[in-house]
């Protein structure tokens, strides 16, 4: 069994005791040379978004409760600085009276996720389950910090305060929180997370993770 997350390893662990021997974690990866940063500007300039700080929202079940839309919108309410709300997925959030907000259908094509990820200055991703979190991943790799709820999969890719911020599970206050910080960040220190994508590189390269795999069946 190949767990691909600290967190799925324990649960795992935990349910089947006897198991552990036969687990090897081996985390998703992206490969780095089609996912990269393009200049933040041009990239808002070509999604039709404003000047002004952006916060993302991706995912494929956006009203999918797992997914956490409803604590960021809750969280919306305490957000100190300007900003415009980017929402990427399959279907526009339910009941969400903040009409206020970009909305982009299904962006499979890779070149056009790279310029939202790259147009947003912050990606929001406050699952309450996540085995992994390719999402989080995609975005660092684009320069992009994530403020994440901790005790899920997230939390192998984002060092709290390095290349995000990890917030306690279902906290809406401290969701908020985390995103302020982030803008206070960026609007101080305008190249703080231009680390994000050097902190991922080396640990999930899609390239070098292949090579676990092949081990693995050898070992076999």
């Amino acid at each position: 069994i190949i767990p691909t997350s600290e967190w799925s390893y324990k649960k795992i662990v935990k349910k089947y005791q006897s198991i552990d021997k036969n687990c090897q974690k081996i985390p998703c990866g992206v490969d780095f040379t089609k996912w990269f940063p393009t200049n933040k500007k041009i990239s808002k300039k070509i999604l039709g978004l404003k000047n002004k700080p952006t916060i993302l929202f991706i995912a494929y079940g956006v009203n999918n409760s797992r997914k956490g839309f409803n604590y960021l919108k809750e969280s919306l309410k305490f957000i100190k600085y300007d900003y415009e709300l980017l929402i990427a997925g399959d279907e526009k959030p339910l009941n969400f009276i903040n009409k206020d907000y970009k909305f982009i259908h299904s962006p499979k094509d890779i070149k056009v996720r790279r310029l939202i990820y790259s147009s947003a200055d912050l990606l929001v991703a406050p699952s309450i389950q996540e085995a992994f979190g390719l999402v989080c991943l995609e975005a660092a790799a684009c320069n992009t910090p994530s403020v994440i709820f901790d005790d899920n999969g997230l939390e192998d890719i984002i060092a709290h305060k390095i290349n995000g911020y990890v917030v306690k599970k279902k906290n809406i206050k401290e969701l908020a929180m985390g995103i302020n910080w982030i803008l206070k960040s960026i609007k101080t220190k305008p190249k703080k997370f231009n680390i994000c994508r050097r902190e991922v590189i080396k640990r999930y390269n899609i390239r070098n993770l292949a090579d676990f795999y092949i081990l693995v069946y050898k070992k076999l």
